[in-house]
């Protein structure tokens, strides 16, 4: 019960086929199992459920891999007004949810749908930083390899990183996951100021907030 308890976030569908495997286990499905005889004996092997249920790969593993997203109403609404903040360059959008509710997800989809020769994208899984190392972090993600110190080099090195993109024709999208673990404000503020990269009449970056429902909160009060 406590591996359950654990897990809780895990679709019912994986705790289902954990109890087919349980029952499995104790002899209720015979072609689970197969024996043979070899210099030590007689041995019995378990066959995984990818060779008992034919399927390719491991179904319901604990990463968010796009390729088996399930668009659910909610999941298909979520995932078009985040294409909608980014393709219609609106500067900044939120996406709050409960822990395990798809929200890292819908972000690697959205790498996937994203024409690499038209997004650079940086995408922050841990924003547990100082608000310096959080602009660092940012800078390298978009392509700026040469370590920098001090905040004016890095601030002067990402003017230039979305300058360059606008001039190319790229959209520049920054992804911050977890953003509800950002526990000093003053880094939600530097996290806004970076909407003051902008053009006469557009902004030079895209920025994406993902997090518990407690974020809306923090955000509000920063």
């Amino acid at each position: 019960m406590s591996f359950l308890r654990k897990q809780e976030s895990r679709p019912l569908l994986f705790l289902w086929i954990s109890a087919k495997l349980v029952l499995v286990k104790t002899g209720k499905h015979a072609g689970m199992t197969k024996k043979w005889t070899g210099v030590h004996g007689i041995f019995t092997k378990k066959i995984m459920y990818e060779e008992y249920w034919k399927l390719k790969e491991k179904p319901f593993e604990n990463t968010p891999d796009p390729r088996f997203l399930y668009l659910s109403s909610q999941h298909e609404e979520g995932f078009s007004r985040l294409l909608y903040v980014i393709k219609e360059n609106k500067g900044a959008g939120m996406l709050t949810g409960l822990f395990g509710c798809g929200k890292t997800l819908l972000g690697r989809a959205l790498l996937t749908e994203l024409p690499k020769d038209l997004y650079k994208i940086a995408f922050i899984t841990n924003p547990r930083l100082s608000d310096i190392d959080l602009l660092r972090m940012i800078v390298f993600q978009l392509g700026k390899e040469e370590p920098l110190s001090g905040k004016t080099n890095i601030l002067v090195a990402l003017e230039k990183l979305l300058k360059d993109n606008f001039r190319d024709g790229r959209k520049t999208l920054v992804i911050i996951d977890e953003a509800h673990s950002i526990e000093d404000p003053n880094i939600f503020e530097e996290i806004r100021l970076l909407l003051n990269f902008q053009m006469n009449d557009k902004f030079l970056l895209t920025l994406l907030l993902f997090g518990q429902p407690e974020l809306k909160e923090k955000v509000e009060y920063s």
